[in-house]
């Protein structure tokens, strides 16, 4: 598998709600969202530890198997799917 499908990557974005009403009314959140493979979850360094650690019982039934596919079935086929640009 290609090492840049698999690296952890830092992704940011905007969450953007409006209501439309008598009195109209928008918010931008910002957030950012870090993917990494569940299989090869990296090591964070020491200085970090404190703040942030992967661990996949925080992402995965007890019963669901580590490589996940039990629960994304079909998932890189949509995924590419949505690069492709379908």
């Amino acid at each position: 598998m290609d090492v840049a499908m698999t690296a952890p990557a830092l992704y940011e974005s905007v969450v953007t709600h409006t209501r439309h009403g008598d009195i109209p009314r928008t918010f931008r959140h910002r957030l950012y969202t870090w993917l990494v493979d569940l299989d090869e979850l990296p090591e964070l360094p020491p200085w970090l530890r404190p703040f942030a650690r992967f661990d996949a019982r925080d992402h995965l039934a007890p019963t669901a198997s580590q490589s996940g596919e039990t629960w994304t079935p079909g998932l890189p086929h949509r995924v590419s799917r949505m690069s492709a640009g379908c």
